[in-house]
């Protein structure tokens, strides 16, 4: 069922047989009014068809078709419909940009008159090999993207490209069939046993089985009949090469000992050999291939000599090589193409344009002159120049785009001449225009516009360039979970070490271990792959490895980590690490800043000073450390301000007196800053919060007003939070969420609007679409905090346990700081620890923060767990003796519960005395009086409980509390 899915939707339609044989009849729909001279009828079609006049020719031939009359099932009935069939074909080719719908009609009618015509005649030689081009064109691509060459039925039948076996499809077994059905026809045709092949070999890559050697014997097949043929025995290489099996060397060398003067052959032995690092005899047979050349006038084996170069970075070896090739083969488009790469390597773009330009020029295209298509029936070297061209322009194209990103002062020419460039493109290389559209969008800035014209084309033809760039875009549009799942369409280590960096992002140090080991299975010495190593070893030892190369990119990983270290509590630890780090990055100011923050937050300040005033020796310029070491000089509160306040904005200055709990000079530089600066962001959120509080709702609107000048969305957010503080209207909910909802209309991968409405439909107890919008978010982003912090409550409402606590412990990494997120994290801790372990760590969280209720609640639970009696009841009474008058009922229930549990009979009498004698919320107190002598559960117990709750209804009904 899977595989239906993913069908090509195109393909479904015009393989859904019945339907179309009713298409087909239909072109013949009132022939019986029409002149019976089938003939005169078919020459007027054919003379209809040479004007290019279509749809005429198709009413004419239908006529044709339908005036034979009792001859329908004749041989010329099925001549006509070949005819017919064929003038579709040249119809699509003439006409690739018309409205989808009718070029689906087209090939629909197009596969329906060539079954049909093969049912009057199964032998149609004609009809037959229509048919297995077409399902040619479907697995080349060439439906998907509208680019069909013109057809003749005396061309050889079109190779499929080698690495074609790799890519899955719906259409190998029908293009088998079909193929099948033509070599019945056509025994001795060597390219359909090729091509059958690589369908054979596609299906081998999952199936295995009967394919393997169906597709061993194809290839053979073809050797047998053209042994000369690279194609046929380089297939079987491959193939041989995909299974992993140990034959391909044998296959290679049994190609060069029947062909020993084929260059080809001996190049794609010396990549072989390459592959399994066996340079040395690699060379070797590049010289044979030198020699080769010489006697055959070519240059396939001193180009192979120079990418090999390339390859190792030996771009002088290379330029030597290349530029000989230049002189003795100017039309020769890789020579000009391997140049250009050279120059690259030697980060020489300008000079990698001009070569490209010139070799465009030396094999007949101006860049700025769109090519037109070369006929299928052209020479085959006419349609390989012209695809040698289309090679050339699209590395043009693409040092251009480069060249655009990288010297921003001539941006605008060098996008004006990418774009002339790839102009060419469009009717040659159509998939190649699209990567380079989707390219250019994205040079442009136009990001969602340049993911979706890529995505298009990853669709058609998945391509591990394009992939790259998907990944890059999802990163830049913070969507690192799509960039995620397009890693894992890179082949290789470059896909891997794309989803370790991603994993790495959002803290997700086990996946980013697992995919590591991938990678080093591939290269073990990798050395980004080694980076990684070593970073998630400090991960989990909190160590330092000696030997770790410290970029500057790497300092930035290991120095927020302990920053998070110190946030999870592990403040000497993060230290230490942080100090190791300086001690071999000295003069690397974020790990500096790091380091001396960690200082200050640890009560340090001497040594964050010494620091500092070291670090400013090196950059006396840079004012923020001047700044920190004045505030770390200075002890007196108001000037330490002072300090703050300098080169402060109005709105800064606004945020360091609300930090400062100054709400009169808050409120006066806020002022000052919406009047210079009413757009700002940050001055429309703070006067919004300031409007809220103060219940201005017009004040409120008016932010709200202006943020949707900001951008129209952030209106949005504005007036939904707007509609829920209005605390008047019963329908503030529903009329915040339908607020949202309009928005994410508009705007349907808002993060934070999906969070916005999870978070009001979890409040209001709708959990499935509350879980349904924090999961989709996570699908977008994994490491977004409010989505973990969310999915975790829905989880832990739900009571799916093993998944909240691998949320927990996820978002626990991000923020251990979020409450609900650390006191979550301490309870699985504890549950995870012994007894006393947990305790220990409690303990120390009770030390540097007492006042932590939720931690003396769960340190008084692990005493009463672990049996230690006395220590749970000190615990519960400094939490009940601590909470404050409004909240004294909450403490009462819970050290009642705890004396009811172990049988402290008298200390539940002298709580409940306290309770009820004088209690702020009788209600509650009564409530509470009933519900501990219930749990009591005898006769005087649940005598006194019936009293009490009686009690409670007297005082709820005397406050009027129902």
């Amino acid at each position: 069922m899977a595989k239906k899915k993913r069908l090509n939707k195109r393909v479904v339609i015009f393989l859904t047989i019945a339907g179309l044989f009713v298409v087909a009849a239909g072109v013949t729909v009132g022939i019986m009014r029409l002149p019976k001279d089938a003939g005169k009828l078919h020459a007027a079609a054919v003379a209809e068809e040479a004007k290019g006049n279509f749809a005429q020719a198709e009413i004419n031939y239908g006529q044709a078709i339908g005036a034979l009359g009792k001859d329908k099932d004749s041989a010329l009935a099925a001549d006509y419909n070949y005819d017919l069939a064929n003038m579709y074909m040249k119809w699509l080719t003439s006409n690739p940009k018309m409205p989808s719908q009718d070029w689906d009609q087209k090939v629909n009618r197009l596969y329906a008159t060539l079954k049909k015509g093969l049912v009057i005649n199964p032998k149609h030689v004609d009809s037959q090999r229509l048919t297995t081009e077409f399902y040619w064109r479907i697995l080349n691509g060439e439906q998907a993207t509208r680019n069909w060459p013109a057809y003749s039925k005396d061309a050889p039948p079109r190779r499929l490209a080698i690495p074609a076996m790799l890519r899955a499809s719906n259409n190998w077994l029908p293009f088998i069939k079909e193929s099948s059905a033509l070599l019945v026809l056509e025994p001795k045709n060597s390219d359909l046993y090729f091509n059958r092949a690589i369908a054979n070999a596609a299906l081998a890559q999952t199936l295995r089985g009967e394919y393997v050697e169906a597709a061993r014997n194809d290839f053979k097949k073809a050797i047998e009949l053209q042994n000369d043929e690279s194609d046929y025995w380089l297939g079987l290489a491959f193939f041989e090469q995909s299974l992993k099996s140990d034959k391909a060397e044998a296959v290679l060398l049994d190609a060069i000992k029947a062909n020993p003067n084929k260059a080809d052959l001996l190049v794609s032995y010396s990549v072989y050999l390459t592959q399994e690092r066996r340079d040395s005899e690699a060379l070797e047979q590049m010289k044979k291939a030198q020699e080769a050349d010489q006697a055959a006038g070519t240059c396939i084996g001193s180009l192979a000599l120079a990418e090999y170069y390339l390859n190792k970075a030996k771009t002088k070896e290379a330029l030597d090589i290349l530029t000989g090739l230049k002189a003795n083969h100017p039309q020769e488009a890789r020579v000009y193409y391997d140049l250009a790469r050279s120059y690259i390597l030697q980060n020489d773009s300008d000079n990698a344009v001009a070569i490209l330009k010139e070799g465009l020029k030396t094999l007949g295209e101006a860049t700025t002159k769109p090519a037109t298509q070369p006929a299928a029936d052209t020479p085959t070297a006419a349609r390989v120049a012209a695809a040698n061209r289309a090679e050339l322009n699209v590395l043009l194209v693409n040092i251009l785009l480069d060249l655009a990103t990288s010297k921003p002062a001539q941006r605008e020419q060098h996008l004006a001449d990418a774009k002339a460039a790839m102009a060419s493109l469009e009717s040659v290389a159509p998939l190649a225009f699209a990567k380079a559209n989707g390219r250019v969008l994205y040079v442009e800035g136009k990001l969602t516009e340049s993911a979706k014209a890529l995505e298009d084309v990853f669709g058609v033809a998945p391509d591990p360039a394009v992939a790259l760039l998907l990944a890059q875009i999802y990163l830049q549009q913070d969507k690192p979970g799509q960039a995620e799942k397009m890693a894992d369409k890179i082949a290789g280590m470059t896909g891997l070490l794309i989803k370790v960096q991603i994993q790495l992002s959002y803290m997700a140090y086990d996946d980013a271990y697992r995919t590591l080991q991938q990678a080093l299975l591939i290269d073990a010495k990798n050395p980004q792959a080694q980076d990684f190593k070593a970073f998630l070893e400090t991960v989990r030892t909190g160590v330092l490895p000696k030997d770790v190369v410290l970029s500057d990119m790497a300092a930035a990983r290991y120095i927020d980590l302990a920053r998070r270290m110190a946030l999870e509590g592990k403040a000497k630890e993060a230290i230490a690490l942080a100090e190791e780090l300086h001690k071999r990055a000295p003069d690397n100011l974020n790990v500096t800043a790091g380091l001396a923050t960690l200082y200050m937050q640890n009560n340090n300040e001497d040594k964050a000073q010494v620091l500092l005033e070291a670090m400013s020796d090196k950059v006396k310029d840079n004012k923020g450390i001047q700044q920190v070491l004045a505030l770390l000089k200075e002890k007196d509160p108001k000037q330490r301000t002072e300090i703050q306040l300098q080169n402060a904005s109005d709105i800064e200055k606004a945020m360091i007196y609300l930090r400062n709990k100054d709400e009169a000079n808050f409120q006066k530089y806020l002022k000052e800053a919406v009047t210079k600066t009413p757009n700002n962001p940050m001055v429309i959120e703070l006067q919004f919060g300031l409007a809220l509080k103060d219940k201005n709702f017009d004040q409120a609107k008016e932010c709200a007003k202006r943020a949707a000048g900001v951008d129209p969305i952030l209106g949005k957010m504005y007036e939904a939070r707007l509609a829920l503080a209005d605390e008047k209207d019963p329908k503030r909910v529903d009329n915040a969420i339908a607020v949202l909802q309009e928005a994410l209309l508009q705007r349907p991968d808002s993060k934070q609007i999906q969070i916005m409405l999870g978070e009001l439909y979890l409040n209001s107890g709708d959990i499935n679409k509350a879980e349904n919008y924090f999961s989709d978010v996570l699908a977008i982003d994994p490491g977004f905090s409010p989505a973990l912090v969310g999915m975790a409550r829905v989880t832990e409402v739900l009571g799916r346990w093993t998944e909240h606590d691998k949320l927990v412990d996820r978002a626990y990494r991000i923020i251990p700081q979020d409450e609900y997120i650390r006191n979550e994290y301490r309870r699985i801790e504890d549950d995870r620890l012994k007894p006393e372990d947990a305790i220990r760590n409690r303990e120390e969280i009770r030390q540097s923060k007492p006042g932590d209720v939720a931690n003396l609640l769960r340190l008084a639970g692990l005493y009463e767990k672990n049996k230690q009696i006395d220590k749970a009841e000190e615990i519960y009474r400094i939490v009940y003796n601590g909470l404050a008058e409004n909240n004294k009922l909450s403490g009462a229930n819970m050290l009642l519960e705890f004396y009811v549990r172990n049988g402290k009979n008298n200390n539940v009498e002298q709580v409940l005395n306290d309770l009820t004698s004088n209690p702020t919320d009788k209600v509650g107190a009564w409530v509470t009086y009933g519900r501990i002598r219930m749990a009591q559960n005898t006769p005087d117990s649940i005598r006194q409980a019936n009293d009490a709750f009686q009690k409670a209804i007297g005082f709820a009904m005397k406050d009027q509390r129902g």
